[in-house]
């Protein structure tokens, strides 16, 4: 006899037998109500998330609750939050997305973790000013790489809030208008556009932008 056992998620009804991989994974989750955790029963990664294969790859127990109830992929660098912060909880309930600072934020803000970061953790490479530099570039990932000395991934993971994702808040939180003497301060600098970038709330293309003359061009007339 066909099981047609239903689990409700987020408002809608999915039966287990219509799609393998939800079958799969939601077997691997004690259910419960609304507001309760539903643990994760199956293989977990070191740091306590559940690990599941889904669409080619071994993700993250809770990221894989959330497309599923929500029935949408989400891009590369958004990750999931949980609202209980037990990494073993698969509640949709439970869940939602943000950029990796975000989940950083909320770690720090909730007291979970006491582990150094950025360049005082032992095994960093970069310094802050490489990061900054690195997030205020539009230079490949690859050429990046070469010149800092680490591999394109990590390039990568910074960019998208993985790594070094406390810089990524900051930096969020410092984007805006540009005052007068920002700029002309900016036009004055004698580093480097990528340098000047890492200093000021503004991109690289910005800084070059504003020491060709081509923006802003009025406030720097009289330098």
């Amino acid at each position: 006899m066909t099981n047609r056992m239903e689990v409700r998620l987020m408002g809608k009804s999915v039966r287990r037998q219509e799609l393998t991989a939800e079958r799969r994974f939601w077997a691997k989750v004690r259910l419960g109500k609304p507001d309760e955790c539903w643990e994760w029963q199956a293989g977990k990664f070191r740091d306590g998330y559940g690990q599941f294969w889904y669409s080619g790859k071994n993700l993250k127990a809770p990221r894989v609750a959330w497309v599923l109830a929500n029935g949408q992929t989400l891009a590369c660098e958004l990750v999931i939050r949980h609202k209980c912060d037990n990494p073993s909880c698969c509640n949709p309930w439970h869940l939602e997305y943000g950029m990796g600072g975000d989940n950083v934020r909320d770690r720090d803000e909730r007291g979970r973790t006491h582990k150094p970061k950025g360049e005082l953790h032992s095994q960093s490479v970069l310094t802050e000013v490489d990061v900054r530099a690195i997030l205020a570039s539009e230079e490949p990932q690859a050429a990046l790489a070469v010149r800092y000395g680490v591999h394109e991934q990590h390039i990568s993971n910074i960019r998208c809030g993985r790594a070094w994702g406390h810089l990524q808040v900051e930096r969020r939180d410092r984007r805006r208008r540009l005052t007068e003497d920002e700029i002309r301060a900016i036009f004055l600098d004698e580093g480097t556009c990528e340098e000047i970038a890492a200093r000021f709330p503004c991109s690289r293309s910005m800084v070059s932008l504003i020491k060709t003359r081509k923006n802003h061009a009025a406030v720097t007339a009289d330098l």
